[in-house]
């Protein structure tokens, strides 16, 4: 079992009480005072401070997160590497009550944000050429390692005040795979070359006009294009923009994830959902969990704590039972 978004929310309110580890971190919050949470594909993040340094909490929301990550989180132990910081399991750290009542416990990550700020933020505000150049080196740093990130981008790159970059988020990571973030780093240049010194705005500044034009006050997030649309995040919530950065898909859910194969995960206040490129449910949005597979086309889906599969069309596949249902073709990260 794992916790639901709502779970989650809930038992972060008193850390004190629902923390093994971090029972005296500070949870970052939001302006209502509840914490300040983002939903990923795998996990919850939780930002927090304890004992002077800064971090990401990141709690499972489907039963495949922690064993996906255990062995990128054993190999981290053991390595000591200045482009990368710590990434540790914590094992039974939260209590949370499901939606029986029952008192339960979970793993989360704990993973060390480096100083600085995400590239994603501040690349407006330096030289390209120097940006550039910490990213070579990054390249060069992680070759000789043979760590693999597997979801290089802007928001999961820190830029240091000493000049270096620092990737976070190591959930899809692999060793001694070489080559795998080359298309990644390619990317990284052309979006450097692209964003890097324009005039000291903030990224925020930058694109906030884009979606005032699309009838949407200013947005604080910008996923990547996938599938012809682009998620962001406004004052009212997730949701879509075309290549044209005209809305295609209202700005109204909790969180949502990309596209992949037509469909994406969105959270409501009732649930999450699955929805078609048209923003129509193909899975209500009335579920604890939905993780969709675009390698298989089917999700899996927790509802009242019990699961069941559901196919590409949103027909569920057999009765809910309270085991996990593996899919049958293996996740590829």
């Amino acid at each position: 079992m794992v916790p639901t978004f709502y779970s989650l929310l809930e038992a972060l309110q008193t850390p004190a009480a629902s923390c093994r580890t971090l029972c005296d971190a500070e949870f970052a919050r939001r302006a209502d005072g509840s914490p300040a949470l983002t939903r990923t594909s795998f996990f919850t993040e939780a930002p927090l401070v304890w004992c002077g340094a800064r971090y990401l909490l990141c709690v499972p929301q489907c039963g495949s997160a922690i064993p996906r990550v255990e062995r990128t989180a054993a190999r981290m132990k053991h390595l000591h590497a200045e482009c990368l910081t710590s990434y540790r399991i914590l094992r039974d750290e939260l209590a949370y009550t499901d939606s029986t009542g029952a008192l339960r416990r979970c793993d989360a990550v704990l993973h060390r944000l480096p100083e600085g700020e995400p590239l994603a933020g501040c690349a407006l505000m330096h030289d390209a050429g120097e940006l550039l150049a910490a990213l070579e080196r990054l390249a060069g740093e992680l070759a000789e390692i043979g760590f693999t990130h597997c979801n290089l981008k802007p928001d999961n790159l820190y830029l240091t005040p000493g000049g270096r970059l620092v990737p976070v988020r190591y959930h899809f990571a692999r060793f001694d795979e070489p080559g795998g973030d080359e298309e990644a780093f390619a990317a990284l240049r052309e979006w450097i070359a692209s964003h890097a010194g324009l005039g000291g705005q903030s990224v925020r500044d930058a694109i906030a006009p884009l979606y005032r034009a699309a009838g949407e006050p200013d947005c604080g997030y910008r996923g990547p294009m996938c599938e012809g649309l682009t998620c962001v995040c406004g004052e009212s919530g997730y949701g879509f923009v075309d290549e044209a950065e005209r809305v295609a898909i209202p700005l109204q859910y909790l969180w949502a994830g990309d596209f992949a194969e037509g469909r994406a995960m969105v959270e409501t206040p009732t649930g999450m959902g699955l929805i078609d490129k048209q923003g129509r449910y193909v899975i209500e949005p009335r579920c604890e969990i939905v993780e969709y597979n675009a390698y298989t086309g089917c999700s899996r889906v927790r509802s009242e704590g019990l699961w069941a599969r559901f196919d590409y069309l949103g027909r569920q596949q057999g009765p809910f039972t309270a085991v996990w249902q593996d899919d049958p073709v293996e996740e590829k990260a």
